[in-house]
C-alpha cells in the first residue's frame, strides 16, 4: 500500500473514533497505526496529542519511524519545527535517528535554522550516540570547533564512557595531551568517580592542568570524602606523596585539620 494511500486510511479510522476518545483506545489505536505506517502514525500524533511530549504514543511513533527510516524522519521534521511541540519532536526524533545514523543526524541537527530547536537536537543526538557508541562519537567530537559545543559534548560522552565502561573512559582521556579538552575530560571522570571511587577521582582532579579549576575541584571531592571517611581521606593525602603540586597537597592538608 502506497504512503499516501496507508496516511488516509489511518486518518479516516481516526475521523470515526474522535468522538469517544480515552488515552486507552488513542495508545491502542497508535500501536497499530504504527506498524502499518509509523510516518502517518507520528503525523497524527502531532495533530491530536496536545502541547507536550507526554503521549506514549506520539513518543513510540517518532521512535519507530526514526530508527527504520532516518533521513525521511529527519527531513519532514526539519520543515515542520514551527511550534514548541514540534520542536520538542525534533529533539527526540534526533535521539532516536542518531542510534541507527550518529554522523548523518549530527550533521543534519547542526543544518537546522532555529538555534534553540538546533542545540536541543544536537544535545540529543551526541547524547544517543555517546551512550552507544563512544568509541566512535570520542573521534567525531575532537572534531568539532569550540563554538559548536565541544567542550559540553566532551563532558557528556565521558560521563556515559563512565557509567559504562570506565577503564576505557580513563585509557582514552589519558591518551589526549595536556589541555582544555584534557581538563574537561578529567574533570567530568572525577565528578563521575566521586561516589563509588574518591581516592581515583581525586587522582584526576589534581591532573587539572587548569590551576584554578584544579585547585576547586580537589578540595570539594577530598571536603566531601572527609565528610564520609576522614580515615580513607587522610590515609589517602598522607600515601600521596607523589602529589606534583605542593602548594594543592598543602592546601588539602589545611582543609583536613579545619575540619577536625
Amino acid at each position: 500500500m502506497s504512503r499516501d494511500l496507508s496516511s488516509l486510511v489511518i486518518f479516516q479510522h481516526l475521523h470515526h473514533k474522535l468522538v469517544a476518545y480515552c488515552s486507552l483506545e488513542k495508545d491502542s489505536f497508535a500501536e497499530t497505526a504504527i506498524g502499518f505506517d509509523p510516518a502517518a502514525a507520528a503525523s497524527w500524533g502531532l495533530a491530536f496529542q496536545g502541547n507536550n511530549m507526554d503521549c506514549p504514543a506520539f513518543a513510540r511513533a517518532l521512535e519507530v519511524w526514526a530508527k527504520s527510516d532516518p533521513v525521511e524522519a529527519r527531513e519532514h521534521w526539519a520543515l515542520h519545527a514551527t511550534n514548541e511541540i514540534a520542536a520538542a519532536a525534533v529533539s527526540y526524533l534526533a535521539g532516536a535517528a542518531a542510534e541507527t545514523d550518529a554522523p548523518g543526524t549530527v550533521r543534519w541537527a547542526g543544518s537546522l535554522s532555529d538555534e534553540g530547536v538546533r542545540w536541543d537536537a544536537l544535545n540529543a543526538a551526541f547524547d544517543s550516540w555517546s551512550q552507544n557508541r563512544p568509541n566512535e562519537a570520542s573521534d567525531f567530537i575532537l572534531t568539532l570547533p569550540e563554538a559548536q559545543g565541544r567542550e559540553h559534548h566532551l563532558a557528556t560522552l565521558i560521563r556515559h564512557w563512565s557509567a559504562s565502561d570506565n577503564a576505557r573512559a580513563e585509557q582514552w582521556t589519558s591518551s589526549l595531551p595536556r589541555g582544555k579538552d584534557f581538563d574537561t575530560c578529567a574533570t567530568t571522570l572525577a565528578e563521575s568517580l566521586s561516589a563509588s571511587s574518591p581516592s581515583k577521582a581525586l587522582s584526576w582532579a589534581c591532573q587539572v592542568s587548569e590551576e584554578a579549576g584544579r585547585k576547586q575541584l580537589s578540595s570539594d571531592l577530598f571536603r566531601e570524602w572527609l565528610g564520609e571517611n576522614r580515615t580513607e581521606a587522610e590515609e589517602w593525602l598522607r600515601q600521596t606523596s607523589g602529589l606534583q603540586d605542593p602548594a594543592l597537597k598543602a592546601e588539602l592538608e589545611g582543609l583536613a585539620n579545619e575540619l577536625e
